[in-house]
């Protein structure tokens, strides 16, 4: 607070009027501050009451809290807040660059680079339900939806709760769970990709199924990687963070192998109705539930562990204590990704439309 003080002379030779994001909490025990704020004239915004995450509430609980939050605002300071995290209006910016930019790109002739392997043109299709019909008879591409969904599910049950487990049951505060997320998850995920690339088309060149060989070995690889790193004590920052980092490593392979497989499959004119159908399953089947289900398991096994101990009221013990346990899924769901990404090295041969390892035909002719 006496940091906010010092820097708040800064703040008013300014042109620009700054906004404060408050948490309820903040303002009960340091008013003055929030006071000197208002009459500076500067925006105020709420962030919580308390820095609770709030991702891991159900709605009612949620709106609770902002009601709560408000309600300080107006007691103590006689103003209705209008704002709330507006700062993360900001994530939004990068989607628009790359909107912008994805409409410069240009359009290439579908199939333009593709050695087809069949001899036969592709088959016009009546209407675009023909289209997902042909789609949804390639064995391969079964295999890898069902696979996008339970890797999905993972990858967004990992990104919702890493970081509140790492509060929870690491007792680490929000800055460093956050830094430790960032570096297990999206640091070392760019490692996985690049590897995974290169090895991928390496592999592909001696066999047909050597995309998705590589995607169920190294998923395969991550099952025992996750499981170390959720099975330390409590405190074990380090020891947690060096699995968990190989673990997605290995596993953000998925994506340069499974991607590039889907290509190998599905003819040219048809990509769009796969792709389609694949991120259908991986959001809508996946993702969605990703969050859903491992935040009800969370609390579900948080009850169980109260109701064992015989306590009368949920603590947050209790809460990490549920919360580590739910995380196991994880695991569980990539061992079985791993299963039936195998199951679609195995029929990858036979519905291939496009080999890997012939030339690139010449575009000049």
């Amino acid at each position: 607070m006496l940091k906010l003080i010092r820097l708040m002379p800064t703040f008013w030779q300014k042109p620009d009027v700054p906004t404060w994001l408050i948490c309820g909490a903040t303002l009960e025990k340091y008013p003055e501050v929030s006071r000197a704020v208002q009459q500076a004239g500067h925006c105020i915004a709420g962030h919580t009451y308390a820095h609770e995450m709030m991702c891991n509430m159900p709605p009612h609980s949620e709106i609770a809290l902002i009601k709560k939050t408000v309600a300080v605002f107006e007691e103590l300071l006689g103003e209705h807040i209008h704002g709330w995290r507006t700062c993360f209006v900001l994530a939004a910016v990068p989607g628009f660059i790359v909107a912008i930019l994805v409409l410069k790109l240009p359009e290439p002739s579908r199939g333009a680079v593709d050695a087809p392997r069949l001899v036969q043109p592709a088959a016009k299709h009546a209407s675009s339900w023909e289209g997902y019909k042909s789609v949804m008879r390639i064995r391969t591409l079964w295999w890898i939806v069902i696979s996008g969904a339970l890797h999905n599910f993972n990858v967004y049950a990992i990104n919702a709760f890493q970081t509140p487990f790492l509060q929870r049951y690491h007792a680490l505060d929000l800055r460093n769970a956050a830094l430790v997320s960032a570096l297990v998850v999206g640091l070392v995920g760019a490692i996985g990709l690049l590897g995974g690339g290169w090895a991928s088309d390496r592999l592909s060149r001696r066999r047909a199924d050597g995309r998705l060989l590589l995607a169920a070995g190294t998923m395969m690889a991550s099952v025992p990687c996750v499981f170390l790193a959720l099975a330390q004590p409590p405190g074990s920052i380090l020891a947690f963070m060096v699995p968990m980092a190989l673990g997605t490593t290995l596993s953000f392979v998925y994506y340069a192998t499974v991607y590039a497989a889907i290509q190998d499959v599905v003819e040219p004119r048809l990509r769009g109705s796969a792709v389609a159908v694949y991120f259908f399953a991986m959001y809508v089947m996946g993702a969605s539930m990703g969050t859903y289900l491992t935040g009800k398991l969370s609390v579900f096994l948080a009850k169980r562990a109260m109701a064992e101990a015989g306590a009368p009221a949920m603590t947050e013990a209790f809460r990490a204590v549920g919360l580590h346990d739910a995380m196991y899924v994880i695991p569980a769901l990539a061992f079985c990704c791993a299963l039936v990404l195998f199951a679609a090295s195995r029929t990858v041969a036979a519905d291939m439309v496009a080999n890997p390892a012939a030339p690139a035909p010449n575009p000049a002719g």
